[in-house]
């Protein structure tokens, strides 16, 4: 089991102790009236183990929890049996989708990005991320101040020393135009200047060569756990074998790419041309 998917089971074990808490209960009491043994308790409680789906039930009816939060932790512990995280279920224990991301992002010291479409957000300028956040389909007018509030937070990682992070991005998402030439200048500017840093890689695969049909980009976080953003859900891969699938596609990804001296070049001709 990855390090990702041992904290994720942790945190649904400490749910079930803050339930047991709140009904007032002591292990060995909600044991017995669930049918159970207090060591499976607290090995539950704990991260130590899962609870079958029958004895969650018990648990969860012990405690006198709602539908709501029935129906919730049944899915949740569904998706630590199939290692596939939900997106309704997250967004309503976590609320935006970029807080989500951002918790993600704050947990591992190594990230590494593929993006086909757009420059990726951790990067972005205000301006551009207006405009992509506008473009979103699943955004309301209203939410798009936030986004571009919580987008710009995120990038406060960038310049904490311990962490690394690399992007390949192909040469259509750096052309493709959001606002106006001003704001595509100033945003391959940007990407210029962090490009100086040493923690943070920018490579791009230019138009004219062959490089992987992908149906999506996604993000490495050490090695544990992949995320792919979806129009409807996100996707957690955390099963090992197909993690590391993710990783070998990467590193074929890095060597079709341009070296990184080339490829600020290649972004310098893009800001030169929008003069």
């Amino acid at each position: 089991m990855g390090e990702y998917r041992r904290k994720r089971q942790r945190q649904f074990g400490q749910e079930l102790k803050n339930l047991r808490s709140e009904a007032g209960m002591s292990g060995r009491k909600a044991a017995e009236l669930a049918g159970t043994d207090q060591s499976t308790i607290s090995r539950v409680e704990n991260g130590h183990i899962r609870p079958s789906h029958e004895l969650l039930t018990r648990l969860l009816t012990t405690y006198g929890a709602t539908a709501a939060i029935k129906e919730g932790l049944a899915s949740e512990l569904t998706e630590l049996d199939v290692g596939v995280s939900s997106w309704r279920w997250l967004e309503e224990r976590k609320g935006p989708r970029q807080i989500y991301v951002r918790d993600l992002e704050r947990e591992a010291l190594r990230r590494r990005g593929y993006h086909m479409d757009v420059i990726p957000g951790l990067l972005q300028t205000a301006a551009y991320a207006e405009e992509v956040i506008r473009a979103s389909p699943t955004i309301t007018p209203e939410q798009v101040s936030e986004g571009i509030a919580l987008r710009m937070e995120r990038q406060n990682i960038l310049f904490e020393k311990q962490r690394s992070f690399s992007f390949v991005i192909t040469e259509y998402a750096l052309r493709r135009p959001f606002g106006t030439s001003e704001t595509m200048r100033t945003q391959y500017e940007r990407l210029l200047h962090l490009g100086t840093y040493p923690t943070i890689g920018v490579l791009v695969i230019p138009l004219w060569v062959p490089y992987p049909v992908l149906p999506h980009g996604f993000t490495i976080f050490d090695d544990s756990y992949v995320y792919i953003d979806t129009v409807t859900k996100p996707v957690n891969v955390i099963e090992t074998p197909e993690v590391k699938s993710y990783i070998s596609i990467y590193e074929d990804l890095v060597e079709t790419a341009l070296p990184e001296t080339e490829s600020l070049e290649l972004i310098a001709a893009l800001a030169k041309d929008t003069d």
